[in-house]
């Protein structure tokens, strides 16, 4: 889960949830829900944090027929 993936990144680069809210100029609420879940983020703000963590990520839009 993409959730945990966060968590998990945060905690291996010792930062906190300011840390990070503060690098993607997002709240430390808004991050903690993501993190558990509570909030699924904007394409926009997911890659912000993603970016800030150094995590690869790839979209590939499902195309409908």
């Amino acid at each position: 889960m993409l959730s945990r993936t966060i968590h998990e990144a945060r905690l291996s680069k010792k930062l906190s949830l300011r840390d990070v809210a503060k690098k993607t100029g997002l709240s430390y609420q808004f991050i903690w829900d993501i993190e558990t879940g509570r909030r699924i983020p904007s394409f926009k703000n997911m890659q912000n944090i993603l970016t800030v963590l150094d995590i690869e990520f790839y979209f590939s839009p499902k195309l409908n027929k």
